[in-house]
This record gives C-alpha cells, structure tokens and sequence, in this order.
C-alpha cells in the first residue's frame, strides 16, 4: 500500500483594529498557505509517511532514524526515506521545551548538523522543501534528534513526509 497524496495547509487569520475619534480602521488577513503532493518520488510527491505522538521522560532525548532505523507507516511497515519533503513537529506541553536537532548523524534540514530549533511550549516546527527535499544518507545523515529539558514527560507529534528514491 503505498501514499495516494497528502496536503500540508496553513491558515493565517488575524483582525486588528483601532478606535479613533471618528472611525474604528479595520486591517484583516485570512491566508491559507498549501502544498500538495502526488503520489511519487519526484518533484513536489511522496511514497513514504511517517507519523507519531510521542512521550519523552524528562531530559530524555530520541533520534528518529529516517534510514531504516526502526520507524514504521500506519500499516506496519518498515520505513527507509531516501528524501524528506516536509517535516511537522508540535509541542504538545504547556510548559515543557524540546530541541530539535544536533544529531551525531543529522538530517541536515537547519543549515548544518550541529543547528537546533527550541520548540517552546506549544511550539510547531513546519518545514517543507517540496521540489528537491532534504537528503537522507543512511549512517551519517539520517537521523532528526528531538530532546526534552530536565523534569516531566513531555508529548509531541510529528509528521514526516518523504519518498523512497
């Protein structure tokens, strides 16, 4: 069984407005940003997803391994991304920090391995690169690290959209 599609969507709404003398100006914004995907291994497509919600005790870190590392698809199988198109991380905590990143063998997605992202509490992290994805190289660039901060579990989700060549 393989993907049929998948759309990554953002929505964008605010209203702000000002009381004045005369008048209240009204600035509006509804934006809903999309990328869809075709089933596929090419250009703006994906055959692989991956998604999750997941518990990490306090001060305990994981390494999602993209190359075979242990990861399955809803249906059980075993999962070797050769490409990642998108990636879509959420703190699920009110309170708790996580980082994501610095892996001994990173998925380089932050501009080099060693980078992070501190997702604060209620945080998302949503990357996509559609056209050319990110590079999965099995042993050195495969891994995306997720690390919680000292003290309680914290829960997240994550999302990972990819191709097998």
């Amino acid at each position: 069984m393989g993907l049929n599609s998948a759309r990554l969507g953002i929505i964008i709404r605010h209203t702000a407005t000002k009381t004045m003398d005369y008048s209240t100006p009204v600035d509006e914004l509804n934006k809903s940003i999309s990328q869809d995907f075709a089933a596929g291994v090419g250009s703006e497509q994906g055959d692989l997803v991956f998604h999750d919600k997941r518990t990490l005790a306090g001060g305990a870190n994981e390494s999602l391994d993209l190359a075979g590392g242990g990861l399955t698809d809803a249906f059980g199988a075993a999962l070797a991304f050769a490409k990642v198109r998108a990636l879509v991380i959420e703190n699920l905590s009110s309170t708790k920090v996580l980082t994501i990143g610095n892996d001994a063998n990173p998925l380089v997605f932050l501009g080099a391995g060693a980078h992070t992202v501190v997702l604060p509490p209620k945080g998302k992290l949503v990357l996509a690169n559609p056209v050319t994805g990110w590079t999965v190289t099995p042993d050195t660039g495969d891994k995306i690290k997720v690390a919680n901060d000292a003290g309680d579990p914290c829960d997240y989700l994550v999302w990972i959209l990819g191709t097998s060549g």
